[in-house]
């Protein structure tokens, strides 16, 4: 199995809802143009510059910002000297759309903050007008933010809100939704059964109402995550492989590259290192293309760890490197504390393969060095596993380097970080990816109590 420690973010991509709150339109850019020349309503026009910014979702992010502002920009402007209250509706709740797909962008460049005053000013707007489908989606996507900013009981606690406003209105997608996102929530608490379980039953309800395909995408990339989980490769990779299919038919290039990475973890897995560092760099290729910064930190730590495991130690160095730059900038802790503990673990390995003394004490004392910047982090986030995987490095680097009273204190706090995640284990709260990462499983049993008594 590949340690956990190595992957980063998406050990295998588990997806979890967002909403844009507007229907994806198919045309080519050509169409928009034309349709833009030809419209001359203020309204439209607006409509419009949301489709657009829509249709660059996956292609150009860029774009989509420079529509999502004009959007900002001419509704304020335009309400600013309307009176009208049909007009005036309709251009905030557009201006809310807009928002709304710019947190998306945000989020993928790992601009949280942005992210999260995006989605809280396009609450505001639908609450004024008593739109509880737009509250709903609004609290769904906030879920996000603060699933990807380690605010896991916040997370839990706004997707319960948007599951309690979908049941109120029957909105269907949306109870799906909240399907595929606890059995998410389940797969990293270590319920396999229970997250297949919903899964499953998401996948049957679409089938047998024919509505919402697209969500099928989301449901066979979270199934063959859970599979991995269980190590079962065939399946994992066959489901893996089906989300692929979608993605490519729809033309979804974010969604490809997060398949090609999932897929790449499972040759990994196999020892099938080759085909593994093919995928990572399809992805990384696909995310430079549409500009998916907070995915290129994801595929140069992947990369890294396989450069390693081939013995490619300055490749493994540089990729780790480019990988710690993202993460910090981005402001991603958990993966910068890793990608840091990652580093320290390989300047330990390489300090194996030499018989210079002196390179071997310059290796030993950088791998202390980045395995204390990792811990350092780790302690702020109260992350007891980057704890307990990173505090043998710099023990086994100290005791090389002949500092044994050193050595001992990292050894205790190997024993203080096994032991804090043997409590949380027993209390069956803890994330399988970072132990920080604490499940409020009062939050999930009344989310699965509502879609029981529902009977979705």
């Amino acid at each position: 199995m590949i340690n956990r420690m190595k992957h980063i973010g998406i050990i295998i991509l588990s997806l979890i809802l967002a909403f844009d709150l507007i229907a994806q339109k198919e045309n080519d850019i050509n169409d928009f143009k034309y349709e833009l020349n030809e419209t001359k309503h203020d309204t439209s026009r607006i409509k419009l510059f949301n489709q657009i910014a829509q249709y660059y979702r996956n292609r150009n992010t860029d774009s989509t910002l420079v529509f999502c502002d004009i959007v900002v920009k001419s509704t304020d402007s335009i309400l600013l000297n309307s009176k009208a209250r049909n007009l005036i509706e309709v251009l905030e709740k557009q201006k809310a759309i807009s928002l709304t797909i710019a947190g998306h962008v945000f989020i993928e460049r790992g601009q949280y903050k942005k992210a999260e005053n995006n989605y809280l000013n396009a609450y505001d707007i639908y609450k004024l007008y008593e739109d509880k489908l737009g509250m709903g989606k609004c609290f769904n996507n906030l879920g996000r933010v603060y699933n990807n900013t380690e605010s896991k009981d916040k997370s839990i606690e706004f997707y319960s809100k948007a599951l309690q406003i979908f049941l109120e209105i029957g909105f269907e997608r949306g109870i799906l939704a909240c399907y595929i996102n606890i059995a998410v929530l389940h797969k990293n608490s270590g319920q396999f059964i229970e997250s297949l379980d919903l899964l499953f039953k998401a996948l049957k309800l679409i089938n047998d109402t024919g509505k919402n395909q697209g969500l099928i995408t989301l449901c066979y990339n979270n199934i063959g995550t859970v599979f991995f989980e269980q190590k079962e490769y065939d399946n994992s990779l066959i489901y893996t492989k089906k989300a692929l299919k979608l993605r490519k038919e729809t033309d979804d290039l974010k969604g490809v590259a997060s398949c090609y990475i999932n897929i790449g973890i499972i040759h990994e897995a196999r020892a099938n290192y080759d085909s593994a560092l093919h995928f990572y760099n399809e992805a990384l290729k696909i995310r430079r293309d549409i500009k998916y910064t907070i995915g290129l930190a994801e595929c140069y730590n992947n990369i890294a760890v396989v450069n390693k495991k081939q013995g490619e130690f300055k490749s493994a160095i540089e990729n780790y490197q480019k990988a710690e730059k993202y993460y910090r900038n981005q402001g991603r802790k958990s993966g910068h504390a890793i990608v840091l503990g990652n580093i320290s673990s390989l300047y330990n390995k390489m300090a194996e393969t030499v018989c210079d003394k002196k390179e071997i004490t310059f290796l030993l004392n950088n791998s202390v060095k980045y395995g204390e910047k990792a811990l350092q982090i780790a302690n702020e986030i109260e992350s007891f596993q980057i704890e307990y995987e990173f505090s043998l490095n710099i023990m086994d680097a100290l005791k090389n380097l002949n500092n044994p009273k050193e050595a001992l204190k990292y050894a205790e706090i190997y024993i203080e970080s096994r032991d804090s995640m043997f409590t949380i284990e027993k209390s069956k709260a803890r994330s399988e990816e970072h132990t920080s990462e604490l499940q409020s499983h009062s939050f999930i049993s009344y989310a699965v109590f509502c879609l029981k008594k529902k009977k979705y």
